[in-house]
């Protein structure tokens, strides 16, 4: 193994471990604060990225940053709990739209702002320079893998 392969798989190992490690932490405030996941802010934030009310499943899906892996069922609860509702196409009934409520709004702006409380003390640790360094190389690490 060359030094070039010893070091490329240092940084992933990194990289998945940091990547759990921020997860399972911000899963877990999550979880005790607002009783809610991971997957669920992750639905809900599509909304307001998107800057709408409504996409397609298959939309959401692909947008998703966790694991979409039985996004139905996801939904149905969602659904049941009321931050989301679902209607099918007028077109085409196959297809399903989702939409996120009123409460759903409100339950994420709630976690929203304590999730960005949350990361900013996780990486207040690191100094702003390192920070903006960290930032820089992973958007471009990732610009890298998109185009593959």
């Amino acid at each position: 193994m060359t030094k070039s392969d010893s070091t490329a798989l240092s940084i992933w190992l990194q990289i998945a471990k940091a990547s759990a490690h921020l997860e399972q932490e911000i899963n877990g405030k999550l979880r005790e604060n607002y009783n809610q996941s991971m997957t669920r802010f992750d639905v809900l934030s599509q909304f307001i990225r998107a800057n709408c009310d409504e996409m397609s499943v298959g939309t959401l899906s692909s947008e998703l940053i966790a694991s979409s892996g039985n996004i139905s069922r996801l939904l149905d609860r969602m659904e049941k709990d009321g931050q989301i509702i679902r209607r099918h196409s007028a077109s085409d009934r196959r297809s399903v739209y989702v939409g996120i409520t009123q409460s759903g709004r409100e339950l994420f702006a709630a976690m929203a702002a304590d999730h960005r409380e949350w990361i900013s003390q996780t990486f207040q640790e690191l100094p702003a320079d390192q920070q903006s360094q960290l930032d820089k190389l992973l958007k471009e690490l990732l610009a890298v893998l998109k185009k593959r």
